[in-house]
């Protein structure tokens, strides 16, 4: 079972209340989901299950201006698992140990309250090449967990000026508690670190290296404790509303249905009607062989339809390690089964590499992957 919630608005839906424009708007159950195994979701509660106060860490990244660094906001890990032993939920348990032990459970926990090495890797160039947020409608971003790449592109829309145009954020992930509890808190924490911040709330610790190993100078971490109440909710939502950014949740195993919640019939009048751009982002996501075919599939049915409903450009960007040691997985295991799923007329999968690490460890690849029309005019390289 996947389910979706959303923060959709207009400015006539703010209310005083803190739920104000969160609202369930689909489930479905299928048996073929991710693995071929039934996957499960909790219905995501929203703004109402954030707890009073939340610790955080700061992830300072190099726009495509020069010289100009984009403030990132990330829930601390210690924080989460004081939540998970706070509820006392039945699955919390195996939760907080694959959290302390950094094990992965397939269908039960895909490691998604850690920042992995490719999402900084795939944050990094979607601001490096500017990927143009004024003619982009929709940006879907699949195993999302700590969303640093969506949180990249939102904090430099939160720079542009208000009301631009309509826009909206799509993040999926396996867990739904993952959603609830990072996801969810590292919007919010972006958000207020952008617009809104304070020196009374925060701690600095400028002389820290920045998450996940990085040593670089950009990357120095602040720290510190937000308080939140209703008010800071309601001005969230407001500013959102105001802006014309329209986030959405959706938990669950890739599959079918999945890209209906993603792409139905509720989304297709206002895309069709912009002709703006479309980015699919994942990172992470690849390392399993047997969810391969699953996220192969997804992948060619979100471009494939995303592309038909809009006259804007529809890619997606795909970060991995070469190769997934002990696991299988890896960038050759990956395009192998891409290339295996079945195209229709006048389709053509288009394969190209935007990036490549080799610098540390175990070589990590940015793969941009699209869907081109041969019966058009338009030219494209595969690789």
């Amino acid at each position: 079972m996947a389910s979706m919630f959303s923060f959709g608005f207009s400015g006539d839906d703010i209310e005083d209340d803190v739920d104000a424009g969160v609202t369930d708007t689909a489930t479905h159950t299928d048996d073929n989901e991710k693995n071929n195994n039934t996957s499960s979701a909790d219905n995501l509660p929203g703004t109402s299950s954030l707890p009073s106060q939340i610790a955080y860490n700061t992830l300072k990244l190099e726009s495509s201006s020069k010289n100009e660094f984009l403030t990132l906001g990330r829930r601390e890990i210690f924080d989460v698992r004081t939540q998970l032993m706070a509820e006392d939920a039945p699955d919390h348990d195996e939760l907080i140990s694959g959290l302390e032990q950094g094990d992965l459970k397939p269908n039960f926990y895909e490691g998604g309250f850690k920042t992995w090495e490719c999402a900084l890797d795939l944050a990094r160039l979607v601001l490096a090449t500017d990927q143009g947020e004024a003619d982009m409608a929709h940006v879907i971003e699949l195993g999302c967990g700590t969303a640093v790449p969506t949180l990249a592109l939102f904090a430099r829309l939160l720079s542009l000026p208000e009301g631009l145009m309509p826009f909206r954020f799509t993040l999926a992930d396996y867990n739904s508690t993952v959603l609830r509890m990072v996801t969810l808190p590292n919007l919010l924490l972006t958000w207020w670190l952008n617009t809104r911040r304070t020196t009374t709330t925060t701690t600095s610790q400028g002389d820290d290296n920045g998450g996940d190993g990085s040593t670089e100078e950009a990357q120095k971490t602040d720290e510190g404790e937000l308080d939140i109440d209703s008010d800071l909710i309601n001005a969230f939502l407001t500013d959102l509303a105001i802006r014309g950014i329209t986030i959405e949740f959706i938990s669950g195993g890739w599959s079918p249905h999945f890209v209906d919640l993603v792409l139905g019939d509720h989304h297709d009048a206002q895309a069709s009607s912009t002709g703006r751009n479309t980015l699919v982002l994942a990172s992470e996501t690849i390392y399993a062989p047997s969810s391969l075919d699953a996220f192969s599939q997804t992948l060619v049915q979100l471009l494939r339809r995303a592309q038909a409903r809009n006259s804007g450009k529809t890619t997606s960007l795909v970060a991995a390690k070469k190769v997934y040691f002990g696991v299988g997985g890896g960038i050759d295991e990956f395009l192998h089964v891409l290339r295996q799923q079945p195209l229709q007329d006048n389709e053509q999968l288009d394969i190209r590499e935007s990036s490549q690490v080799t610098s540390e460890g175990v070589g990590r690849i940015i793969l941009e992957v699209s869907i081109h029309d041969t019966s058009t005019n338009t030219t494209s390289t595969r690789t």
